[in-house]
């Protein structure tokens, strides 16, 4: 066995565990080397390759004294078993490494340090990045299609470079568990200029890591001419992108783009994009295409913690050119969450914040949509703060899954597509200060429920002449421009409201469904008990939910429903008819609206004319 051989044989020994001390002894390569961590100091800017890989000596020179270059120090850890470190030590100031050829690639475990370097320094600020970068790879000559650095092997970690110009991405990760931390990547070192390289980094392997979870460890990911971040295939599983600047500039108040997508997941199942705390947050703004853009049918997509479409201080728009985040085919994506730390602040994009396409189920909770990251102030997105296109989507919930999405151009929750079997639910959401309506429901099925609805410029919720089975039930509308409740279609006054029609036999938005008449409201002097009288025409031998509210006058007579006071099932009778009372302590002056919904087909009516309550005897 020549050495070469032997060398080799005794690193796959090491990689898998068996070396024993009678293996080890029975080999002739030199085990202190091979087993334990080696250094090699990069000296040289040059691009000379080793004059004798694997001996352990980095060396690209027969001059006096050892010649290190970046190229011969990733051979020799690549011929070098066990974790090894490549260290920079070239004079005092910035220098900057271009490689002629693409750079071998890394098959062993390794450390490339660019904070060797004398006067480099790592990020302190919690806000903004303050490191101090002194080695630069420069792709300008390497060819085309060259990767800045290429890891095929598994468990290394880059830090403290500045990876710009290459026609390839600036790292590229086929490898496993691997880190990427503290770099700038597509910028040049003051991190305010593009200095592209195709895309930032790819990543077609599994647990790897691209940030992490300390100052140190952000990343700027910015001015690629393509994705910033791309995570690509199935076996690009397991993956995170945390604590990174993706399309801004170094200190996160204004964009420096990635001409693609900030993050991209392509058929890549069971990767993170974030985290729960703040240390966790990307700033993913400013870029050409989506924020963050995910295709295919996989599941355990997490999008968590970020920051989309705003500067790194969450408090102005640094929008992304489309839309802050597009999730397409996914299997139960996960935006945001109930935990403080896991709520996205999706604002100041040039479309909509949040775009759900053809997905099978999905949670949108937590977050802020279209406000400052303190959930004040207008930064909306310029068309809808939530579009659905897909089943079964879940928008808010109860307590802290509630989502604000306010000051949108557009309306603020766009439901264009449901089903039967997976209804999309907007539920306990805090929707306010959009310029159109709050919710507009386009297709059947959807259920509207719990949520805050205030202050959008036309109605609090809308359906569609063609959209059926909208449940709109317990909520607070309130304040709005138009109507509370307005059904499009059919027979209209001037202010929108839809007359009833005898036994509700018409089709179209919700098909039109009656509303409730209240008849009377009286409160008696003698007990102080309010009695609310009234009367439902609609689908013969149809059971309905009457809710009962207490309104804030709208101009239109009708609504709007700002206080659940109570609510019953009744069922009509063969005519159709069905007469109803409520009984409560409602004073006098209090005015009243109501709304019926039928609790099979699910259709809800507009608000019912006003009644206010009067004193009796």
């Amino acid at each position: 066995m020549n050495a070469t051989a032997r060398r080799r044989a005794l690193r796959l020994l090491v990689v898998s565990g068996l070396v024993s001390l009678v293996g080890a002894a029975s080999l002739s390569a030199p085990t202190q080397s091979a087993l334990g961590a080696t250094t090699f100091v990069v000296n040289k800017i040059g691009d000379a390759s080793d004059l004798n890989p694997g001996n352990g000596t980095c060396d690209s020179s027969t001059n006096t004294g050892k010649q290190c270059t970046l190229r011969a120090a990733i051979q020799e850890a690549n011929d070098t078993p066990g974790v090894d470190t490549i260290n920079f030590n070239i004079t005092s100031t910035s220098k900057t490494i271009a490689p002629a050829t693409p750079l071998p690639p890394i098959i062993e475990t390794v450390t490339i340090n660019g904070y060797s370097q004398a006067n480099a320094g790592v990020n302190t600020n919690a806000t903004g990045n303050n490191a101090v970068l002194k080695i630069i790879l420069d792709g300008v000559n390497a060819g085309a299609d060259a990767d800045g650095l290429t890891i095929q092997g598994d468990d290394s970690l880059v830090r403290g470079l500045v990876i710009q110009r290459f026609d390839g991405s600036g790292i590229e990760i086929t490898g496993s568990r691997n880190v990427v931390a503290g770099n700038l990547i597509g910028t040049n070192p003051a991190g305010t200029e593009a200095r592209k390289n195709s895309a930032g980094v790819s990543v077609f392997g599994s647990d790897n890591v691209i940030g992490g979870t300390t100052t140190a460890s952000r990343n700027l990911i910015s001015g690629n001419d393509g994705y910033g971040v791309e995570i690509r295939d199935a076996a690009a599983t397991g993956n995170a992108v945390r604590n990174n600047y993706i399309g801004t500039n170094k200190a996160g108040t204004a964009a420096l783009g990635n001409g693609d997508h900030g993050v991209v997941i392509v058929l890549a199942a069971n990767n993170t994009i974030g985290g729960t705390t703040a240390d966790a947050r990307n700033v993913i703004s400013g870029n050409g295409g989506n924020g963050v853009r995910q295709l295919g049918e996989d599941a355990g997509i997490v999008i968590t913690g970020n920051y989309i479409g705003t500067s790194a201080a969450g408090t102005a728009a640094v929008g992304n050119f489309y839309r802050g985040i597009t999730v397409e085919d996914a299997i139960n994506p996960i935006i945001g969450g109930t935990l403080a730390g896991a709520r996205n602040v999706i604002s100041g994009n040039r479309l909509e914040g949040v775009d759900v396409v053809f997905t099978d189920g999905g949670t949108i909770q937590g977050n802020l949509i279209g406000t400052k990251a303190d959930g004040t102030g207008d930064l909306g997105n310029g068309r809808k703060g939530i579009y659905i296109v897909a089943g079964g989507v879940v928008v808010g919930g109860s307590g802290s899954a509630a989502n604000v999405i306010s000051g949108n151009t557009d309306v603020g929750v766009h439901v264009n597509y449901s089903n039967e079997v997976a209804p999309n639910q907007v539920l306990g959401n805090v929707i306010r200060l959009n310029d159109l309506s709050g919710v507009f429901v386009s297709d059947d099925g959807a259920t509207v429920a719990g949520n805050v609805i205030f202050q959008n410029g036309q109605d609090g919720v809308q359906v569609h002449a063609e959209a059926q089975g909208t449940r709109i039930t317990a909520n607070q509308i309130f304040g709005n421009g138009q109507l509370g409740i307005d059904l499009l279609g059919g027979t209209e006054n001037a202010a929108g409201i839809t007359a009833n029609d005898t036994d509700d036999p018409d089709t179209g938005a919700n098909n039109r469904q009656n509303f409730p008449l209240l008849t009377a409201a009286t409160r008696s002097n003698a007990n102080g008990v309010t009695i609310v009288a009234g009367s439902l025409n609609s689908n013969p031998s149809t059971e309905f939910r009457i809710e009962l509210f207490m309104a804030v006058a709208d101009p239109s007579g009708n609504g709007e429903g700002q206080v659940l006071l109570a609510a019953q099932n009744i069922t009509t009778n063969s005519g159709g008819d069905k007469s109803f009372s409520f009984a409560g302590t409602w004073p006098a002056g209090t005015v009243l609206t109501a709304t019926a919904t039928s609790t099979t087909a699910g259709n809800t009516s507009e608000f019912a004319a006003n009644r206010t309550v009067v004193t009796g005897p």
